[in-house]
């Protein structure tokens, strides 16, 4: 399998296990995989270009780099990835609780 492909299928278990959670009322532990869900496929999509990173920012930062300046992709999905890593340290380290929108 490629290195895309596991990523993709990271990427969907992750969503997955991320709406498991909102449903059994764990918005934390959501918020974490929602975040890996959106992390997984940056790292794809980079992983296709050749380029590897050994770090969360630097994932955030590449992805920044090649599709959000250049606009190959829409900006605002950068903006989400790092709204995301935002809501996973809350989530994982910080003291607020996530509620669930109604």
């Amino acid at each position: 399998m490629k290195g895309e492909d596991l990523l993709l299928r990271r990427a969907q278990e992750s969503l997955k296990a991320a709406k498991i959670m909102i449903n059994e009322g764990l918005p934390n532990i959501a918020a974490s995989r929602t975040f890996y869900a959106m992390f997984y496929l940056a790292e794809a999509l980079l992983l296709q270009r050749d380029l590897t990173f050994s770090s969360h920012a630097a994932v955030i930062a590449a992805f920044g780099k090649e599709f959000a300046r250049s606009s190959e992709l829409d900006p605002k999905f950068h903006r989400y990835l790092i709204a995301s890593q935002d809501a996973r340290q809350i989530g994982d380290y910080g003291l607020i609780k996530f509620e669930r929108r109604q």
